[in-house]
């Protein structure tokens, strides 16, 4: 049997009304060796029913016998996965074609182990905040850029740059080879135990064994966000924060997002409350990560692990002004400081790359689905590659 040239993993459990229209935007995909590796947490809703009814030989179904905690069941699908280069997606997210085959494209011509992109987002129509539902931004371009990913580690761990300017399992095509040899710095696991948002350690992860990437300017995936999204749940509360912290193996009542941090403590600089949950990940992994990346990280960032435990040893300190204080810790060529009051601008301006224009636009319907953004993508004939 051929390998397909490239596996799409969605992980999965009791969500069979979202999956049902990401699968719908899947099989629209023309590129025939590509595979769907559907990992189902034994779901108790219709989820295998609704994925057998897509009569699509590309498409595989892979399910646990018994529920796993979320990294399991993402390491489940990476176990399934033949092709020769991965990625995952959410069960709630969308796929754009012609930027995957930009990615494709970079990929096999530059031999490279990782093509990476931001992650762009869409709000489902059913998403809580009803001023941000149904609302999209894609941003446009064709441009690859190499980037040093030890640089973006060593910006991330001082809390300069959001985890998401960084490759990770779910904005990048893997090849392989760079998988495999991931798995077996991490001791024959994708996700180790202590391994808390798969995203986050996997940028981290990423970002400290691989020695060059490339990133695009056009995302060939974009993360939808509906009324169950798991990272959004923290702050709409409700029966799905319950569910994700279950997801997680939280069974004791850990608290996601401790209360002794909110308006206290801004780690991740000028992403405020909306991202405090993150400093739990990084704090969680960056001590068994960095026991193998000390070699990879930039010298000057040595101790930024340090800095980070700090930050989350001492949440009663109050950082009023984060940017002004980074950019006394860092500078770049010393002169100018490297933090914008944009991320997204700043990160242009570290690498040189034009920022490009961006296609935005929102959905009135409270059913506005990845369904519906990918057949209005067809029918006004977008293309990020113009």
């Amino acid at each position: 049997m051929t390998r397909p040239l490239l596996s799409i993993i969605i992980p999965t459990r009791s969500r069979a009304d979202v999956l049902a229209a990401t699968l719908a935007t899947l099989v629209m995909l023309k590129r025939p060796d590509i595979e769907f590796v559907i990992s189902d947490n034994a779901s108790t809703d219709a989820t295998e029913q609704t994925v057998r009814q897509f009569a699509d030989a590309r498409i595989r179904y892979v399910r646990a016998p018994s529920r796993l905690p979320m990294a399991k069941n993402f390491e489940l699908g990476l176990q399934h996965a033949t092709g020769e280069y991965v990625t995952t997606m959410g069960d709630d997210d969308f796929i754009v074609e012609e930027n995957l085959e930009l990615a494709i494209a970079a990929a096999l011509e530059e031999q490279c182990e990782l093509v990476y992109w931001h992650r762009a987002f869409f709000y489902w129509g059913s998403y809580q905040d009803s001023s941000l539902s149904g609302s999209f931004s894609l941003p446009g371009g064709r441009g690859h850029y190499a980037v040093n990913p030890h640089v973006l580690l060593g910006l991330a761990l001082l809390g300069a740059l959001d985890y998401m300017y960084m490759p990770s399992i779910y904005n990048s095509l893997c090849k392989r080879s760079f998988l495999q040899r991931y798995y077996r710095h991490l001791r024959g696991q994708y996700f180790p135990d202590y391994v808390v948002s798969m995203d986050v350690f996997s940028a981290l992860a990423f970002s400290s064994l691989s020695p060059s990437v490339l990133f695009q300017q056009s995302p060939a995936s974009v993360s939808g966000i509906s009324h169950h999204s798991n990272g959004m749940s923290i702050y709409t509360g409700g029966d799905e924060c319950e569910k994700f912290a279950q997801e997680l193996g939280f069974n004791d009542g850990a608290v996601i997002l401790p209360e002794a941090y909110k308006g206290l403590v801004r780690p991740l600089t000028n992403l405020g409350l909306s991202q405090l949950s993150v400093l739990t990940d990084y704090c969680n992994t960056v001590g068994h990560l960095l026991n193998f990346s000390y070699p990879f990280v930039p010298r000057d960032f040595m101790n930024s692990n340090m800095f980070l435990r700090r930050l989350h040893l001492e949440g009663h300190v109050e950082i009023r002004d984060d940017s002004e204080l980074f950019a006394r810790i860092v500078s770049l060529n010393n002169s100018e400081p490297l933090l914008r009051n944009d991320q997204l601008i700043y990160f242009f301006n570290l690498w040189s790359i034009p920022a490009p224009q961006s296609y935005a636009g929102r959905f009135d319907s409270a059913e506005a689905n990845v369904w519906h953004l990918a057949n209005h993508l067809a029918t006004i004939g977008f293309n990020a590659a113009k």
